[in-house]
């Protein structure tokens, strides 16, 4: 029996093969042996391996180690050296018999006639698998590919095992792609993750697409799959022959691609019982539950949110309500657990692997703990609520009623500072969280830790400046300097120089751009840009980032990696299928290209690492543009990730964009 099997005695087998694809090996070698001592023949011509005498496992370990100092260069002396076209890969085809008495009893053995008799039975092409050097196995997974009206010539090679085959055959009979599994070089091992993958990806798309009917003539045994792989039917289409057992049919259902959640019972199935012509459930799989990421529901609105647009399309600038002023105790947000998912498993046992589902790590957070419940967050104290780079903080609101001027109210403060008034001329506010000015701000200077508000507007006389880490939000600018670390959204901005790091939006009754310079890291929305006094607008999108020599270089040289490793592949596959896929493995020119590829894979993965990066840097800029609604007027200066472009003409409805080291506009 297997189990009691030594496979240790069989030296460097073990590398080649796993147990159990070396039991089926020796399977095959003693049935070709037993017809060798048959026929006086040796039907496979010296390509297997003699265990009947000493192994020369020695000697090829040695040639291993031989073999495995090589240069990535050697593998083109070994192609050199190899004649490809005095190669046999595939079965030669013939004239078909008439009959299955014109075959040599002496050569075939009676599982091989057999299987040669049902094919010409049932009028297939048996000269797709009636040579002497195909094991009966492998003679049926060749006519179950015929019966189902495949494309049997992609694997009716000897030198595939029938595991091998069957895993083609299923892949076919599933309508995939099974180029890229179904070559020589491939392990049976790398056969059945290639076809997981595939099924995998089809299930996901159009999973009824995988679904297949075989019959077996022998017994009259229909067999189709439904919802992919999800349950799996059968039914009689004649009587079966009073020969045919239960065991027999689990075998044939095996075959057919059946192996998971059987709804029969091959202790108390009773054949007898099933009626001709009439469908049956036979197996049925798990489905498939996809999970769920936690997420938290906030109970407050931050300043990261973006100004409410009027019915007659004006902003709402008050809208930015003191809904984000919390008391002791409030419930500031509430965590929904994540929820798991579940693979499932077909009828024909692969698995289909879904989202799990993640839970977010706890809410960071100053002046606010979880509750006994593990997901219900509360404020400790009375204050002013922001969020910024997903941390919570409650800071202290300072609140001044009525207007800041210059030599008397001059202000900085560590939390929200919440001015009822205006900020008159040459008075200076700076704070750690947020500033909201009611009123109007006049040639003053505001300093935020995160955002600003300025709900009337800003005029800042040529010397006023509003600066903060966050988004900077009001109803107009007029000649002011603006810097922020976030988005800047207006109604309009005239005669200004503003700069941030994100976006500059401008909208409302008049969403105008006039004057100055407006720079942006990511883009610039606005109805007008200019006037038709042809003011000159400078615009500015983007950085100058050329990297399109690195990327260049780059796809060249992973271009001419793919080609060396083809070539490399080409090579491994013509040796296997000169001197069979178990010599094969451990031949020396073989060795040397193995590892020749694996080199050239290593390469491979460094500049796909290198060519990563470099795309993250790419698109980062890919996204830039300047979009205009209304009119752009002639005389505005465009630049654009280190492109210029000044405008001849006035242009309406326009989107200006990058493509190369040229500015387009859609």
């Amino acid at each position: 029996m297997a189990e009691d099997f030594d496979f240790s005695d069989l030296g460097d087998l073990g590398d080649l093969y796993n147990e159990e694809n070396l039991i089926d090996l020796l399977y095959n070698v003693q049935e070709s042996q037993n017809k060798s001592d048959q026929s006086k023949m040796n039907g496979l011509g010296g390509l297997m391996p003699d265990f009947s005498g000493d192994s020369d496992t020695d000697s090829v370990a040695v040639e291993n180690l031989s073999a495995l100092s090589v240069d990535n260069d050697d593998f083109a002396k070994v192609l050199d050296g190899l004649d490809l076209d005095s190669i046999e890969t595939t079965i030669e085809k013939k004239v078909i018999p008439k009959s299955i008495d014109e075959y040599d009893k002496s050569i075939y053995s009676f599982p091989q006639l057999d299987e040669i008799k049902k094919g010409i039975d049932r009028g297939l092409d048996v000269t797709y698998y009636d040579s002497a050097d195909l094991m009966f196995r492998q003679m049926r997974e060749i006519r179950m590919g015929l019966e189902a009206n495949l494309d049997v010539s992609i694997y009716a090679n000897k030198y595939y095992r029938d595991r091998q085959m069957r895993e083609i055959r299923l892949g076919l009979m599933e309508k995939l792609d099974v180029s890229n599994y179904a070559r020589l070089i491939c392990s049976l091992s790398d056969m059945k993750k290639a076809h997981q993958i595939l099924f995998t990806e089809q299930f996901k798309i159009n999973r009824s697409y995988l679904d297949y009917t075989i019959k077996d003539h022998s017994s009259g045994i229909s067999v189709h799959t439904k919802d992919g792989h999800m349950k799996a039917y059968f039914k009689l289409t004649e009587k079966l022959p009073e020969d045919f057992t239960v065991p027999a049919f689990f075998r044939l259902i095996d075959r057919m691609g059946i192996t998971n959640g059987f709804c029969v019972d091959s202790e108390t199935m009773n054949l007898s019982a099933y009626e001709i012509g009439k469908e049956y459930l036979l197996a049925e799989g798990a489905e498939p539950a996809e999970g769920v990421d936690g997420y938290y529901e906030y109970f407050f609105e931050s300043f990261d949110e973006p100004p409410k647009v009027k019915e007659d399309g004006s902003i709402d600038y008050r809208a930015q309500k003191d809904i984000s002023a919390v008391k002791a105790g409030d419930k500031v947000a509430v965590y929904h657990p994540a929820k798991l998912g579940k693979s499932g498993m077909t009828v024909s046992g692969r698995e289909i692997i879904s989202y799990v589902g993640h839970d977010l790590e706890p809410l960071k957070a100053n002046f606010i703990r979880c509750l006994e419940d593990g997901v219900t967050y509360v404020s400790e104290k009375g204050g002013y609520i922001t969020m910024q780079n997903g941390k919570l903080s409650i800071f202290e609101q300072l609140e001044i009623k009525g207007d800041v001027v210059y030599g008397k109210d001059n202000i900085s403060f560590n939390g929200t500072i919440h001015i009822t008034g205006s900020v008159m001329k040459n008075a200076k506010v700076e704070a750690e969280g947020d500033i909201i000015v009611d009123g109007y701000v006049e040639g003053a200077r505001l300093k935020a830790g995160k955002n600003i508000i300025i709900r009337r507007g800003v005029n800042g006389n040529n010397v006023g400046i509003v600066e903060a880490r966050g988004n900077i939000v009001a109803a107009f600018f007029e000649n002011t300097n603006i810097v922020a670390g976030g988005n800047i959204e207006a109604g309009y901005l005239m005669n200004s120089m503003a700069y941030c790091r994100d976006s500059v939006k401008v909208a409302g009754k008049k969403p105008l751009i006039c004057g100055g310079k407006v720079k942006a890291s990511n883009s610039v929305t606005a109805g007008v840009i200019g006037n038709d006094s042809h003011a000159r607008t400078e615009i500015e999108v983007g950085r100058l980032n050329d990297y399109g020599e690195q990327l260049l270089s780059l796809t060249q040289r992973m271009k001419a990696l793919d080609a060396d490793m083809e070539r490399i592949r080409d090579g491994m596959n013509a040796i296997l299928g000169k001197v069979g896929a178990l010599k094969g493995r451990t031949h020396p020119s073989y060795l040397k290209l193995e590892d020749a590829l694996e080199q050239q894979k290593k390469q491979l993965a460094a500049l796909r690492e290198e060519q990563r990066k470099l795309d993250e840097k790419i698109n980062g800029t890919s996204d830039n543009y300047i979009r205009v609604t209304d009119v752009v007027y002639e005389n505005t200066l465009i630049k654009l990730n280190g492109s210029f472009l000044l405008t001849d003409k006035d242009s309406r409805d326009v989107r200006f964009c990058s493509q190369g080291r040229h500015i387009i506009s859609k």
